[in-house]
This record gives structure tokens, C-alpha cells and sequence, in this order.
């Protein structure tokens, strides 16, 4: 009996193609890493001016905030759809 999965699979190419996948969801991951310590960095910075800005000030910097963080989300999800799509 011919398994044709188990020979796709082991074959060179599909080894390239997993490998290039993988290369690419690493370089993904380190990408979403540095913005998460961004936003995490943002986040601190807004906690200790919150009594310091007035309060409108400090509510648009809060918006400007969140509006990042659903930027790096939607970005994730790209990313995460493109790698889904290639696999």
C-alpha cells in the first residue's frame, strides 16, 4: 500500500515549503513580540500620567492607545490568516 500523504510530506519540496513556513511564522512572532513590548511600554506610560494630564489629555492619549492595540491585533490576525492559507 502507497501512502501518498506520508510521501508528500517527506518529500524535499514539502521539507522546503515547511521549512520557509516556519521561517516565516519565527519572523512573524518576533515581530508581534516587539510590538506587544511596545504597547505594554505605552500602557505603563499612560498609568503614570493619568494623574498628571488632564483628564480629556489623558482620555485621547486612552484612544490613541486602544486604536494601537487594534491595529497589532488585526495585524496578528493577518498574519496568522496568511500563515493558515500557505499551510
Amino acid at each position: 500500500v502507497v501512502n501518498v500523504q506520508e510521501i508528500i510530506k517527506n518529500s524535499l519540496a514539502a521539507k522546503d515549503v515547511q521549512k520557509q513556513l516556519e521561517s516565516k511564522r519565527d519572523s512573524y512572532q518576533k515581530e508581534i513580540n516587539k510590538q506587544e513590548e511596545a504597547l505594554r511600554k505605552k500602557d505603563e506610560e499612560l498609568g503614570k500620567q493619568r494623574n498628571i494630564l488632564g483628564k480629556e489629555v489623558f482620555e485621547s492619549k486612552v484612544k490613541e492607545f486602544k486604536k494601537e492595540v487594534e491595529d497589532v491585533q488585526r495585524n496578528v490576525q493577518e498574519k496568522r490568516g496568511k500563515l493558515d492559507k500557505a499551510y
